[in-house]
């Protein structure tokens, strides 16, 4: 009898156990440098058997479930987009919230232009073709060591080249035209470090609720670093930088609700923070510049 009663405890404890993991909510970790997306994602550090984290932020968001964390390891960027989507990615309330950790990790949606892409056009004006990829024209972005160079805005119809200041940069019938300041050229790896926003948005939220997102930097994508445009409510922001985006750090609408605090939105070129149509938000003590924020009621 006392075997049998000793059996029992530890089939209770082993049920305890189990249920309070989805009571409490896991931990799934996610490494870009030595992640695997062929692992479990429930350990820090490779365990072997494939249990170890995950590669991609993606992939982690596919494991997750109510009150789970996605811990992000910070020591390379994350060049991806993530879209948090429907009840697969939201937290059953607000103390059941799912909750993505940064850790001060990054998330990137530029690429390198890579040196031997660029053809001598004239004048200390060079070019190269645009990607074969989709892209928005509007608010496709190059930077240079980090910071947003001046684009020169061309009509669609244009066929002649405008004047181009040094270091500024147009996009004219296909073909991206960057003036270099006479010293350098763009053809060599050493002379400049220039990328380009390759990603349209780093992170979309739709039609998601209860999710909290902490300490994390989304820079340089086309349109914005966060947006929750249709029906995502309850989001809490905390510690959040957005920056170098072509068209906002933050776009809010579509009956959307965020919550962001301590956050800072700077150096995007449209707008900070756009609010859109039936939106929800608060602010509070965020770095945000003067006249950053641009609502539209159409």
């Amino acid at each position: 009898m006392p075997r049998v009663i000793k059996i029992l405890r530890i089939v209770f404890f082993l049920f305890f156990a189990y249920f309070a993991s989805f009571l409490y909510g896991r931990d799934i970790f996610v490494n870009s440098s030595v992640g695997d997306d062929n692992n479990s994602g429930f350990n820090e550090h490779d365990g072997g058997m494939q249990n170890g984290p995950v590669r991609t932020i993606k992939q982690g968001l596919k494991l997750m479930q109510s009150g789970d964390r996605l811990i992000l390891d910070p020591a390379k960027p994350y060049k991806e987009s993530i879209t948090l989507s429907g009840k697969n990615v939201s937290g059953r309330s607000e103390d059941d919230a799912v909750v993505i950790e940064g850790c001060g990790a990054v998330l990137e949606g530029s690429e390198p232009i890579p040196f031997d892409v660029w053809k001598f056009h004239k004048d200390n004006i060079f070019k190269f073709r645009l990607p074969a990829q989709d892209i928005n024209l509007t608010y496709f972005h190059i930077l240079k060591d980090g910071q947003p160079l001046k684009r020169i805005q061309v009509a669609p119809d244009a066929i002649k080249l405008p004047q181009l200041a040094p270091e500024s940069w147009c996009i004219l019938r296909g073909y991206v035209y960057f003036k270099t300041d006479g010293k350098k050229s763009p053809m060599f790896a050493d002379d400049y470090n220039l990328t380009y926003s390759k990603l349209k948005t780093g992170i979309s939220i739709i039609q998601a609720k209860n999710i909290k997102i902490h300490d994390l930097t989304v820079q340089g994508y086309q349109l914005d670093g966060i947006a929750a445009v249709n029906g995502a409510t309850n989001i809490i922001l905390d510690n959040i930088t957005c920056c170098k985006n072509g068209r906002s750090g933050l776009t809010i609408g579509g009956a959307s609700s965020i919550a962001a605090g301590y956050s800072k939105f700077n150096e995007n070129k449209n707008t900070q923070i756009l609010i859109l149509k039936h939106a929800k938000y608060i602010l509070h003590k965020c770095n945000i510049p003067k006249n950053g924020i641009k609502i539209e009621n159409k």
